[in-house]
């Protein structure tokens, strides 16, 4: 794995919501879901970038983990909130294909399942 594409992945810690003050108009739900579910999947390309098996199966696992709990917390939520988890998701993890693509295959996949089939022909 490319550093330097590693390096672009991994989040900037001057540009999360914990830095900014509190003028600033906060996040909305599903952009603060999508950030941290491309957060945990940045520390697992980090991590399998050193080549450490054990670490970096970890991390995906905390990853999948993640994606489970956050789309249960959005299961109440309305459609809508969901579909734009899921479109934003396919598009990031398109963006850095195939670096990417476990971004969407262990994470986005896990609110795409509480979409109604209706939802699958709009994407």
């Amino acid at each position: 794995l490319d550093k330097a594409i590693v390096a672009d992945l991994e989040p900037d810690v001057s540009d999360t919501s914990m830095n900014r003050g509190p003028t600033e108009a906060k996040k909305s739900e599903y952009d603060a879901f999508l950030e941290a579910l491309k957060i945990a999947h940045a520390r697992y390309l980090v991590d399998l970038s050193t080549s450490n098996e054990s670490l970096s199966a970890s991390k995906l696992e905390k990853y999948e983990e993640l994606a489970v709990h956050l789309s249960r917390l959005l299961c109440e939520e309305t459609s809508a909130i969901i579909l734009k988890i899921v479109k934003a998701g396919i598009e990031y993890s398109f963006k850095a294909a195939p670096v990417c693509l476990s971004f969407l295959t262990c994470g986005v996949i896990k609110f795409a399942f509480n979409l109604p089939r209706a939802y699958f022909s709009d994407m």
